[in-house]
């Protein structure tokens, strides 16, 4: 089977409890390749989930990235998982460290257990392989936008194999364009393909971004009656305090072993324990309360919040 950047389609999934087809899951499953994240630079997990069927996002004042798969919040039922293990926090998730990206629709209590009547989505990792490959790549674009990214993978021994992917993504822009962020992703897996395989990794990911809680969407008359939406207001305008930020991050490690049975089939322990940060500032934009026409379309100021 073609994995990784060899093929558009896969055939195969890890979102249940072991690999299976993906014909054997009686639901329907979108799986993002990392060919197409790569080939369309789809940088973070909003990104890549705004090119499937039935997801969808709402406002997200605050920063939260609020997904919702066929109407139903993933965020609030914790139906956001990496390698099959719940990530309930409140991060922007980075696809630095995705192989590919799994969207389930469908009661996910079918598979998980507690779970949302809409789906799940599950970040499966990049592993470490018995080749020796190397890749690194970049990306600049308006506003300081750069975005540095390497993939390297070590064969350590007939069956062990070293991978290392690393990320760091800036921008200068105002509000949710700004960006400063990082990550890292030592992975190491031995016996791969054999009765018993282990596999140690960590995972660190730090946000110092920016955050648009929102523009101005009403206006009102002189009596005060709303009008609806104030005319002429690009979207990537910001209204907020420099001071403004979004600080997150998640720190991780996992340890898993995979045993092989004779015949067919597998049992698979998996061990996480992990650390997830979250601060930011954000200014509350009121409406539009300017009651003289004559003044034009003037926007209150922003008060501070936390």
């Amino acid at each position: 089977e073609p994995t990784g950047k060899d093929s558009y389609q896969a055939t195969q999934t890890g979102i249940g409890k072991g690999q299976q087809d993906l014909r054997d899951i009686p639901q329907s499953i979108t799986v993002v390749t990392e060919r197409l994240i790569d080939d369309r630079n789809l940088d973070t997990l909003k990104q890549a989930l705004h090119s499937t069927a039935g997801i969808s996002f709402l406002a997200a004042e605050g920063g939260e990235e609020d997904i919702r798969l066929r109407g139903f919040s993933l965020a609030t039922t914790g139906d956001i998982f990496v390698d099959g293990l719940r990530d309930p926090a409140f991060y922007d998730r980075d696809t630095f460290n995705n192989d590919r990206i799994e969207v389930l629709r469908g009661s996910a209590s079918m598979l998980f257990g507690r779970g949302s009547t809409g789906g799940a989505v599950n970040q499966a990792s990049k592993q470490p392989l018995l080749l020796n490959q190397n890749e690194v790549s970049m990306a600049y674009g308006s506003d300081g936008y750069i975005r540095l990214t390497g993939d390297f993978n070590v064969r350590t021994g007939e069956d062990a194999a070293f991978r290392l992917n690393v990320m760091r993504n800036t921008s200068e822009g105002e509000g949710n364009q700004k960006l400063d962020k990082y990550g890292i992703a030592p992975s190491f897996r031995w016996g791969i393909g054999t009765a018993d395989e282990f596999a140690l990794g960590l995972y660190l990911l730090d946000n110092r971004n920016g955050i648009h809680y929102g523009i101005p969407w009403l206006q009102r008359s002189a009596g005060g009656v709303e009008r609806g939406l104030i005319e002429g207001i690009p979207a990537r305008n910001y209204y907020g305090m420099a001071s403004d930020y979004n600080a997150g991050s998640a720190t991780y490690g996992s340890f898993s072993h995979t045993h092989r049975f004779i015949g067919g089939g597998e049992l698979k322990t998996t061990l996480r324990q992990g650390d997830y940060d979250r601060d930011q500032r954000a200014s509350a934009v009121r409406f539009y309360t300017n009651d003289n026409p004559a003044n034009g379309p003037v926007v209150a100021a922003p008060t501070a919040g936390t």
